[in-house]
């Protein structure tokens, strides 16, 4: 989608006072055409006013002592677990803070349901991200705008048939860019952290503009068509991350023009918990499940499509009743109940990465489980819904099969290869640590 509206438009023309604003609202136009196009439906913030009120409160205290801190990290409360019997550990940056220095480092949280307990997580200064988003919401009120080329924002919607409200999208923008690069101007933290560059450019930019090291975490699959790590036009690089912690080293052989990050800013790291899974997870349930039944099959839901797949599920659940099949929403606010039977359940007490060490396939469109899987030894059914799968997995090696939706076939049919990929790196700690000493301590004593 970008790289069409980006040939056609050229959107390094649409400034915002003064900004070049389309990297910052780009996002928005993505969600609407695939809310459009597929009934895409985006993970959303609790709205449970006690939840929201809770949560603003967790780690105020640390509002005062903002300054203590030289590293920053943006993470997600949703993506901490228990690795090796610890407290609930941010699987994506605790073992950089650990090698940086817990009483060094600051995580700003976004919960999108509320924040784990002081007692159960690992890391020692959280606070949550809403206290910052109340201020950037205030703000862009006051904020008054004037576009440039405003009329290629418009023509866009017009071609794609969207509509974005993007006055309201680019005040909150600058406001949060605004807000940010003051923060960072009085803190002067040695590095800033984030979890998906893309969420959260005008914080990225904010950062850079301010000279602060900016790095992120791939926390996804990352292809020659991955639509947010391609920008056309004129742009500058204060917009992107400075490094970017890669799974394997499959990023590295990127061929697509126009990548935002360049080859040698690019550190294959490994991924944390998928190592610890593999290597030392256990569960006497999930074993007692592989032994009942001939096949585990986990279905990963990715918010579109989801009624067509559930079919194909039910299918091959009504003729393969000695196989069980884990249905894993994407869309917690969903009841999926109604799909569940003898052979098909939900099991919401496990995350994906517990459910896949135990699962012989994985049924997903694109989701970045696909990798995930391979990496666990598990075999992907790819169901082809508009091509959405060949456009991200045609050029990566994995175990897995592309499958033709206008026919359903039985996953009994099909025979698993199993041959032995890297699209993960393994030693993640090992290799934290190397990038430590050689990227943040060298760059602290360059500044």
């Amino acid at each position: 989608m970008f790289y069409e509206i980006e040939t056609k438009y050229n959107t390094s023309s649409v400034k915002a006072n003064g900004i070049k604003i389309w990297p910052l609202i780009r996002e928005r136009y993505y969600l609407a055409n695939n809310k459009k196009n597929y009934n895409y439906n985006e993970k959303k913030v609790t709205r449970d006013p006690f939840k929201l009120i809770k949560n603003f409160f967790y780690g105020i205290q640390y509002l005062s002592k903002i300054r203590n801190f030289n590293f920053i990290f943006f993470g997600q409360a949703e993506k901490r677990m228990n690795v090796f019997g610890k407290k609930d550990f941010d699987i994506f940056f605790d073992q950089i803070a650990d090698n940086v220095g817990q009483d060094n480092s600051l995580f700003i949280e976004l919960a999108l349901q509320k924040h784990k307990s002081k007692k159960e997580v690992y890391s020692k200064n959280i606070i949550s991200i809403l206290p910052f988003e109340l201020i950037v919401r205030i703000i862009s009120f006051f904020i008054r705008i004037k576009i440039c080329e405003e009329n290629i924002l418009i023509e866009i919607q017009k071609d794609y048939q969207i509509k974005v409200d993007y006055i309201s999208v680019i005040k909150l923008q600058l406001a949060r860019f605004y807000i940010y690069r003051y923060i960072f101007k009085i803190i002067k933290p040695k590095a800033v952290f984030v979890l998906c560059s893309y969420c959260k450019m005008s914080i990225v930019l904010a950062a850079r503009v301010n000279r602060i090291l900016v790095i992120e975490a791939q926390h996804g699959f990352i292809g020659n068509n991955h639509d947010f790590y391609k920008l056309k036009g004129k742009f500058s690089k204060l917009y992107f991350p400075d490094y970017l912690l890669a799974f394997g080293h499959y990023e590295l052989k990127q061929k697509a023009n126009n990548f935002i990050i360049e080859h040698n800013k690019i550190i294959p790291i490994g991924n944390l918990y998928l190592e610890y899974i593999k290597k030392h997870y256990k569960d006497s349930n999930l074993e007692g499940r592989k032994t009942k039944f001939v096949k585990i099959v986990c279905l990963t839901l990715q918010g579109f499509y989801e009624k067509e797949i559930l079919e194909y599920l039910q299918f091959n659940a009504r003729v393969l009743r000695n196989w069980l099949f884990i249905i894993r929403p994407k869309q917690i606010y969903m009841d999926y109940e109604q799909y569940t039977c003898s052979n098909i359940v939900l099991l919401p007490q496990y995350n994906i990465y517990q459910i896949l060490k135990y699962c012989d396939f994985n049924i997903s469109i694109n989701s970045t489980t696909v990798l995930e899987a391979d990496y666990l030894g598990v075999f992907n059914v790819l169901l082809n819904y508009n091509n959405m799968s060949s456009k991200y997995f045609k050029d990566i090696k994995i175990n897995g099969v592309f499958l033709n939706v206008d026919n359903f076939v039985l996953l009994d049919k099909i025979e698993p290869t199993n041959y032995k990929n890297n699209n993960f790196i393994s030693n993640y700690i090992f290799n934290v640590k190397k990038f430590i000493n050689e990227i943040i301590k060298k760059n602290e004593e360059e500044s």
